[in-house]
């Protein structure tokens, strides 16, 4: 655990200072008195290393606390994650606070592991790291008797907060029984319980994503009874409010009162409240026009110090609660502009397909992101590429193919239909495998790869069990061993393979190989389609012209089972997509769809371009020599001969895929 034998620790470091022999020499106190007294004089990682390194041996949980608590007062900037001093630093302390837990008090022992836990350290060392914290977990769990023999309900809330910080969105797994267990408790003490404890307990439970409705109901009423009487603090009810948006609980009471506060008090919060409490209740579908508004006056305000993130999560609260505040967006728009270079792939890729969500048409802002979308284009997940080009889709931007005509001068590549090919050509990377992943590297049994989330994962075969071992690296530094006895998991969605196919078929650039690997894909994990997924997918084959029998056959079945879930333009879109490509429905089924459209005849005739599309397809694929007297198609007769409007089916589509006719009318949610 410490890194060095007794002996070494022992020779002289003039790094550390004074000789090593005169130190073996001194009685232990004086010993950690002389520690504390080198760590009070240290103003640097580098110092700090090496006193830890030399008197490793010398440390007890009182020299451990002091040594933590001047880490965590030096300057932000001399404690970079990326320091190689300050890894080692945390990888030290770590082992320090694992090699004196089973002795240490169990009062300090929480407040170190509180402390660890804002300094972001991971738990025992790499590869170990779900060991090393299943057994602070167990620690804890034996701890927790001893605080409630104490009634010391303020310990056993930050024990559960650091085990909540430290399972880093729970890469790590807690005991749940522990907090199960204690809710219990804490629903006594919640009457009693200050304000930012009572933001900190349900913060601890919304990261480890345990809903003790009970618990947190009781919070809500002690909150509420707080705010009420006048006791507001910004920063825990913005906590609360973000806890419980994240666990999707919604408490009326508390929601109107504590947004009461928050918007008499809006201008004295921070851009990062700002974008909190802006997602937070877009998330809990909150509705009041005066606090959306000061909200967006207040960042219109702060924009220029918006960092990528905040507006991001501004676009998304804006998207998700529907508000069009045009110059909201458009002072989004230019944030974005000045920092595009800060943005990552993911949150670029958000950008976009928000905008395009929106229905927003950012001009200015166009060159600009389709520009850092091709530098970042390497760095892409799969799910970056579908909201990526499904947002240019939605945009409009651009067609991927351009005639001789329509090319710039100079012969230089049109930036969309090189931004369109990069995109496919990127997602064929990831499709290729079967599993979705970015293979890395292979050799024999052993394999690295990249995941969905672009996390590292070092997999191979243990000789002995044939178990698959599987070593994820997470950006948090923590390094997951798990075993498998077989791989199942796929790393994609299927909302992903509809909209690149959907997508990149509308913008011209159906790549045939990539159509290929997301049929494939699409066969393999047809039943966890959703309706509209399987919708956009069907209808981005068939904007392609692309046909698989085996895909459409599966597809059929899938529409033969959900058909009668579908609105009218996701029918009469699934069945112009079949006929399009001249897939052939069996006959039951096309018995089936017709009854179901004259169960709904009313509502089919209430959009024409959905009525026309449906009927073009149901005679494409012959339906009326099936059945020639069905109603919908007499009626259909009957209207057309009303509105002399026989021409409708004609534009519908001439049942080729290159003159199918217009985009589908249901094609996006």
């Amino acid at each position: 655990l410490h890194g060095s034998s007794s002996s070494s620790r022992m020779q002289g470091d003039a790094a550390a200072g004074g000789s090593g022999d005169v130190e073996a020499e001194l009685p232990t106190q004086e010993m950690q008195n002389l520690v504390i007294e080198q760590l009070q004089n240290s103003f640097n990682m580098g110092r700090i290393k090496e006193i830890l390194k030399h008197y490793d041996s010398h440390f007890d949980q009182w020299t451990l606390a002091v040594a933590m608590d001047h880490v965590q007062k030096l300057p932000v900037d001399q404690r970079r994650a990326s320091d190689p001093d300050t890894k080692e630093v945390k990888q030290r302390l770590s082992a320090l606070y694992m090699h004196l837990l089973p002795e240490m008090d169990p009062c300090r022992s929480v407040k170190l592991l509180q402390t660890l836990a804002q300094l972001g350290v991971c738990m025992h060392e790499p590869g170990k790291n779900q060991e090393g914290f299943t057994a602070v977990n167990r620690h804890m769990s034996q701890v927790s008797e001893v605080l409630l023999k104490m009634d010391n309900d303020q310990d056993v809330i930050n024990m559960l907060w650091a085990l909540a910080k430290h399972s880093h969105h729970r890469e790590l797994a807690v005991d749940e029984d522990l907090f199960r267990y204690m809710a219990q408790y804490l629903v006594t003490k919640v009457p009693s319980l200050q304000f930012r404890m009572l933001s900190k307990t349900a913060q601890a439970y919304a990261l480890v994503g345990i809903n003790e409705w009970s618990l947190l109901d009781s919070i809500c009423a002690a909150a509420f009874a707080k705010l009420q009487s006048g006791e507001f603090d910004p920063a825990p009810t913005i906590n609360l409010l973000d806890a419980l948006s994240k666990l999707r609980m919604e408490n009326d009471s508390f929601l109107a009162i504590a947004s009461l506060k928050l918007k008499a008090n809006v201008a004295a919060l921070t851009p990062s409240n700002l974008a909190t409490v802006a997602k937070a209740l877009a998330e809990m579908r909150y509705d009041d026009e005066t606090m959306w508004r000061r909200l967006m006056e207040q960042a219109t305000r702060r924009m220029s110090i918006l960092n990528p993130s905040q507006v991001v999560s501004f676009t998304w609260a804006l998207s998700k609660r529907g508000i069009a505040d045009v110059p909201m967006h458009a002072s989004l728009a230019g944030r974005s502009q000045a920092i595009l270079d800060k943005f990552n792939a993911s949150e670029l890729a958000s950008l976009v397909y928000l905008l395009g969500k929106q229905g927003l048409e950012p001009k200015s802002l166009m060159p600009s992101l389709v520009e850092r979308a091709t530098a970042l284009m390497g760095s892409m997940s799969l799910r970056n590429v579908s909201n990526l080009v499904r947002g240019f889709q939605l945009l409009d931007y651009g067609a991927a193919t351009l005639t001789d005509q329509q090319q710039p001068e100079g012969g230089e590549p049109d930036p969309a239909a090189q931004l369109y090919t990069m995109a496919a050509q990127r997602a064929k990377e990831w499709l290729k495998d079967p599993e979705g992943r970015l293979v890395l590297s292979l050799q024999g049994t052993s394999e690295e790869y990249l995941d969905e989330e672009m996390r590292r994962v070092e997999r191979s075969k243990d000789e002995h069990t044939a178990d698959i071992i599987e070593r994820v690296h997470y950006k948090s530094g923590n390094v997951v061993e798990t075993r498998l006895y077989h791989v199942s998991k796929k790393h994609f969605k299927s909302q992903n393979l509809s909209d690149i196919a959907l997508a990149l078929a509308d913008r011209g650039a159906a790549d045939p190989e990539l159509f290929s690997y997301i049929a494939v894909r699409a066969k393999e994990t047809m039943r966890s389609f959703t309706l509209m997924s399987m919708v956009d997918l069907v209808c981005g084959f068939a904007q392609a012209g692309y046909y698989d029998k085996e895909t459409f056959d599966e597809l059929e079945r899938q529409f033969g089972a959900t058909f009668s879930e579908m609105g009218p333009a996701y029918l009469a879109d699934t069945m112009w997509a079949f006929a399009t490509l001249k897939h052939p429905l069996n006959s039951d089924l096309l018995k089936a769809v017709m009854d179901s459209s004259w169960s709904r005849w009313h509502r089919m005739c209430s959009d024409q371009q959905v009525l026309a599309r449906l009927m073009w397809a149901l005679y494409t694929l012959n339906a009326d020599a099936l059945q020639p007297d069905h109603a919908v198609f007499t009626e259909f007769q009957r209207l057309l001969e009303e509105q002399e409007g026989q021409t409708e089916v004609a534009d519908a589509g001439s049942g080729s895929p290159e003159q199918a006719g217009s985009t589908p009318s249901g094609q996006s949610s």
